[in-house]
């Protein structure tokens, strides 16, 4: 305001610059020292040079006209991942690094470190396993397989070798295929190996996260040179606690995926102990199941209603209908039935349910994805919706 003043009334140069002249300097604040965080743009390959020690200037030496200084430039290669390199969080800025579910790392760019194994199980923890399996008799010889592909028509389908674990196999492939549903594709065309492997991985991790109540997972893993022993002693296992999804699908996905998916091992075996460990026996009897002294394997080596509701929802129930029903009007003589408490994220059909044998609710005939699983008098299978 005062300039202009000057020079619509005063029109003399001279005068102006005396005026000007006469102004109090600002203070010189002293430079400071770049910190180690601090942005440095001649550090960058820009067109600013560093700063040099110059005397401080008088307050009466005419003013230099400010030089217009161009931004850096930077090269935002050194940010950008190559095509074919491999890169974790440490080599992009913030958190916007691409994360592979079955490869997680920390924000330093460290692989997640796993969880060592615990002691193997003792003998009265063997047979608190082994007799909600199937009792003291053991598994059959037919569930000596892992979870290997069919690659036929349908190259997203697990392989059932032998009768017996199709509740197992059916269950998991229900999670595979929604994962693969979840990220666009179709199922029904040939699928990449690698692709498949994640939706094995993450559906694997899902049904162990959710039976640990979204807190904790038990992986359950052979002693050295247990070999079909497994099947039948408790004690040839030892389990391996994860404590978040990260490690759990580290795990999964790499140290411990062979021993899953190897086809003459004993992978399915193995997740199902790894389920109801995670889920807890003592629960199972206790809080899920109407018949406490029930087993997870019924006759003919099938599975049973409780196994599958554990890996499709993480509670061991023994029926398939909404909510709970109660039997019987007194308090404490009425027997409380439960059911599926939640809309299931795949569902279930049975062919029972024609013959009125059983109810199966809307929780499971609508589930979050268009994937179901389907009982047929003594074996399951899988259907789903494109």
């Amino acid at each position: 305001l005062k300039l202009s003043v000057y020079l619509f009334t005063m029109g003399d140069l001279d005068d102006l610059l005396d005026e000007l002249n006469d102004i109090p300097a600002a203070p010189v604040v002293p430079e400071r020292t770049a910190a180690p965080g601090d942005f440095k743009p001649w550090e960058q390959g820009g067109s600013v040079a560093p700063p040099q020690d110059q005397p401080a200037k008088e307050v009466k030496e005419p003013r230099e006209r400010a030089q217009k200084v161009e931004a850096p430039t930077f090269d935002v290669s050194q940010f950008v991942p190559q095509t074919g390199s491999t890169y974790t969080h440490s080599a992009l800025l913030s958190d916007d690094a691409p994360r592979q579910f079955h490869r997680p790392a920390d924000a330093s760019g460290k692989t997640v470190r796993l969880p060592d194994p615990g002691p193997a199980l003792s003998p009265a923890e063997a047979a608190d396993l082994m007799g909600l399996v199937v009792g003291p008799q053991g598994l059959a010889s037919s569930w000596q397989q892992g979870f290997c592909w069919e690659d036929g028509a349908c190259s997203a389908g697990l392989l059932q070798l032998q009768g017996g674990p199709c509740g197992v196999i059916a269950a998991v492939n229900a999670f595979v295929v929604k994962a693969l549903l979840d990220k666009g594709l179709e199922v029904s065309k040939k699928v990449k190996d690698a692709v498949r492997k994640d939706a094995l991985v993450e559906a694997l991790c899902t049904i162990l996260w959710t039976a640990g109540g979204g807190r904790t997972a038990t992986l359950m893993i052979p002693t050295t040179g247990a070999g079909p022993a497994v099947l039948s002693n408790g004690e040839r296992l030892r389990p391996v606690v994860f404590s978040s999804m990260e490690e759990l699908a580290e795990g999964i996905g790499g140290q411990y995926n062979e021993l899953l998916t190897r086809r003459d091992g004993f992978g399915i075996a193995l997740f199902m102990y790894s389920v109801l460990m995670s889920r807890g026996l003592k629960n199972i009897r206790e809080l899920d199941a109407d018949d406490p002294g029930c087993t997870m394997i019924g006759a003919h080596g099938y599975c049973t209603q409780e196994l599958v509701n554990l890996f499709v929802v993480g509670r061991a129930f023994t029926n398939v209908f909404d909510g709970s029903k109660r039997l019987g009007e007194l308090k404490g003589d009425a027997v409380v039935l439960q059911g599926i408490h939640k809309r299931s994220p795949v569902g279930f059909l049975s062919y029972h349910e024609h013959f009125k044998d059983i109810e199966v609710g809307s929780r499971l005939k609508g589930p979050q994805s268009a994937v179901w699983i389907m009982c047929c008098e003594s074996h399951y299978s899988l259907d789903h919706v494109l």
